[in-house]
């Protein structure tokens, strides 16, 4: 039989999926952080995911644990079919951890009970995690707290990887569009000028054009808005830049901010856009709120210092950001860019090497986009 986790325990499970939402790549391996820390949390032998499909379908996507070799007994009997009735049914009609006790005591596996944990996104459930108990004993009503938390919290992962795909088909369909030019009236086929597509690119950095993210940030605010999910929008830049224009030493100006955009270029999460505005560079993050705005900011800003750019007299250039989040800070795409924009451009009058958050909008849900 299990003990009951320590208050200390549970904190520190919530902490490690947090962690795991602001660093994941993918809604898989928030989930597989999810599973480890609830089972070790709970001294439950194992657990795995169901992802939901339409019509309160639920299917095993092979992501399991288990601390002992029960996990690959479980695989293969009827106590990991959720069948009509059960607990991974039930969390998923409810939303809430559902807790289910084999009758007569221990089932297959050496199991006793089943805890569903439903993973909540803005869409609604999106998966389930199912975990399974030595014993029959229900978990306290603090426990399934905080697992119904950890559900949460990797329901944000599942969000920004939703997000994410809706990105990558828009962004298919736009460059599919912009490469199809009508015809010149009266001019045969074969005479016709081929016109090539409109660069979406900046060549020395490789991120994309203010156009094309400014297009990308209209769609993914509408949709924000429509679904009353978060957008937030990062402004960096390497402090001194500015001086070194000002000085008219263009080639080292250009050689920092071409360096610091190609560095975030690689270092932002699949399905986060990036574009160069001059010596800025804004990144556009869809489903990322305030609080993991800031530390996704905060990381970013430090990891363009930890590149080492220097000054023509060897000093170590600091660097500013400026965030802003839909809805709090912007109600529309434009107020959103802008608000960012300024609040770099407050960072950086202030000395540089910080992090400011916009201003609070008087405008936050709009109606009827």
């Amino acid at each position: 039989m299990s003990e009951k986790p320590s208050a200390e325990r549970l904190v520190e499970m919530l902490g490690a999926v947090a962690d795991a939402a602001n660093g994941a790549a993918s809604a898989e391996e928030a989930f597989r952080v999810a599973l480890e820390e609830m089972c070790d949390a709970t001294g439950w032998p194992a657990g795995h995911v169901y992802a939901a499909g339409p019509n309160g379908s639920l299917t095993d996507i092979g992501t399991w644990h288990s601390a002992d070799d029960r996990g690959e007994e479980l695989r293969r009997t009827p106590a990991a079919a959720p069948g009509p009735g059960g607990a991974a049914a039930e969390a998923l009609a409810s939303g809430r951890p559902e807790w289910r006790a084999f009758p007569g005591g221990a089932g297959s596996g050496g199991v006793g009970g089943i805890c569903a944990v439903p993973v909540l996104a803005g869409v609604g459930t999106v998966a389930v995690i199912e975990l399974f108990a030595e014993d029959g004993t229900a978990p306290a009503d603090v426990v399934l707290d905080a697992l119904h938390t950890v559900g949460v919290v990797a329901g944000r992962i599942a969000e920004r990887a939703m997000a994410a795909d809706e990105l990558r088909r828009m962004r298919a369909e736009l460059e599919a569009r912009a490469a199809v030019r009508p015809e010149p009236a009266g001019v045969p086929v074969a005479a016709a000028p081929v016109a090539a597509p409109p660069a979406f690119r900046d060549a020395p950095t490789g991120l994309y054009t203010p156009a094309y993210v400014e297009e990308a940030l209209r769609v993914e605010a509408a949709r924000a808005d429509r679904e009353r999910r978060p957008v937030t929008v990062i402004a960096l830049a390497a402090d001194g830049v500015r001086e070194l224009r000002g000085a008219g030493d263009l080639a080292a100006a250009d050689h920092v901010a071409e360096t610091v955009g190609a560095f975030l270029g690689g270092g932002i999460r699949k399905g986060d856009l990036a574009a160069r505005y001059g010596d800025e560079v804004v990144v556009v993050m869809p489903g990322v709120s305030v609080g993991m705005g800031r530390v996704r900011t905060q990381q970013l800003r430090k990891a363009i210092e930890e590149l080492g750019l220097t000054a023509p007299d060897g000093s170590v250039l600091k660097a500013s950001a400026g965030f802003a989040c839909f809805p709090d800070h912007g109600a529309g795409e434009t107020e959103l860019l802008d608000a960012a924009r300024e609040a770099l451009a407050r960072a950086q009058a202030e000395g540089g090497g910080r992090l400011e958050m916009a201003k609070l909008s008087l405008k936050r849900w709009t109606a009827n986009r």
